[in-house]
């Protein structure tokens, strides 16, 4: 599933939710864009981290390239400060 990913600035901190289930899953991230891309499983980790240049001091930093997620249960949030799109894939475990 291809997900947006909405602007963020250091005025309005905006995650986007890119999973939610309560059953274990394997997620797998694609990023197509040079763009950093925050993520963390708490909405709040990214959104009350925004430093004085508008990136998050909390969560995990991803560059362009594919990710896999390993066991995800819940929630994943991402921040991202430009517009993107982001390809999304999970299965249960």
């Amino acid at each position: 599933m291809r997900i947006q990913v909405r602007p963020s600035t250091q005025a309005t901190a905006v995650a986007t939710r890119i999973y939610h289930d309560k059953r274990k899953a394997n997620l797998k991230l694609q990023i197509f864009d040079p763009v950093t891309l925050y993520v963390a499983q708490n909405q709040n980790d990214l959104q009350s981290g925004i430093d004085a240049v508008g990136n998050p001091q909390r969560g995990l930093q991803l560059q362009q390239g594919i990710y896999d997620f390993l066991g995800i249960n819940g929630e994943l949030f991402v921040i991202c400060n430009a517009l993107t799109d982001i390809e999304v894939q999970w299965w249960y475990v």
